[in-house]
């Protein structure tokens, strides 16, 4: 039988039996930009020892021959492109899945500056290049933080527009040997022609810039700390309702297990209740207590 037409028969067993969607778990999804504006994307998924297939949307478009999968043992999983969906063929392939591909189709150049555009399906941890200055964004992002001269942005499933700016280097061209150099004047020359090649780069745009997207950094974070506060997602709230009804704690093994949430889920919604000094976390007998404020 054709691969092509084997693939697109299991793509409709595939849609058909939403079961093999669900059991899809994500649990990392990395946007890692290049200075070239390229970008590296990293999906890391676990799977049920049941699955066949499992479904992922792509983001962006791949470049040819880029798209690598892999197993947890390191062998390769088989895969095939559908529709703007990546199909992977999970059978015998050891949890978790390493998805990783390289695209040219998230950021736009006009000028000096950058926009990345994002649309997202779960979160996503965007890393700017490195010395970037990011000059705006549409909306508050669920954390950011600088790490290694790169701006991190922990997003959440949206569609994002997010404006950088890249300060330029200074570059100073070669000089041509002259045939006749003079022992005494050729350092001067030389060192007047490398001057007069340098590119100028005013001072005062880069201070500019680097101000106003500290600011925007900064005005963001205190906007994020507060909104942590009072506006909970529907597993938060769950899970803070939850904690309440069993006398103010409980055990995280626990909330999985009563919610039926997954593990790293509840793991996440914990850490940002924390975060925003909701409850307090207590380690007893190798088990997090959650303990409401």
């Amino acid at each position: 039988m054709n691969k092509t037409i084997l693939y697109t028969f299991l793509t409709l067993i595939l849609l058909l039996n939403s079961n093999r969607v669900e059991a899809l778990e994500i649990n990392e999804i990395i946007v890692d930009i290049n200075l070239d504006g390229s970008a590296i994307i990293l999906i890391n998924i676990s799977v049920n020892q049941n699955d066949t297939l499992v479904l992922i949307p792509l983001l962006g478009e791949p470049e040819t021959y880029t798209i690598k999968a892999t197993a947890s043992d390191g062998s390769l999983v088989p895969f095939n492109r559908e529709n703007g969906n990546l199909i992977i063929n999970v059978i015998n392939s050891p949890s978790p899945i390493k998805l990783e591909y390289s695209t040219n189709t998230l950021t736009s150049k006009k000028g000096r500056f950058w926009n990345a555009t994002l649309s997202l399906n779960h979160d996503t941890l965007v890393k700017l290049p490195k010395g970037a200055y990011m000059i705006g964004i549409n909306s508050i992002p669920q954390d950011i933080y600088v790490k290694d001269d790169r701006i991190h942005l922990v997003l959440a499933p949206k569609e994002w527009l997010i404006s950088y700016f890249i300060p330029p280097l200074t570059i100073i061209s070669p000089t041509l040997k002259t045939t006749t150099p003079s022992p005494i004047t050729s350092p001067t020359t030389t060192t007047e022609q490398a001057l007069q090649q340098a590119i100028p780069i005013p001072i005062w745009v880069i201070g500019i810039i680097a101000t106003l997207g500290a600011l925007g950094v900064f005005l963001a974070l205190i906007t994020l700390r507060r909104k942590k506060v009072y506006k909970l997602r529907p597993d938060d709230a769950r899970i803070l309702e939850y904690i309440k009804k069993c006398g103010g704690e409980a055990f995280e093994s626990d909330i999985v297990k009563d919610l039926n949430i997954p593990k790293t889920t509840v793991w996440r919604a914990i850490r940002r209740l924390s975060e925003a000094n909701l409850v307090r976390l207590e380690r007893e007998e190798n088990r997090v207590k959650v303990i409401a404020k």
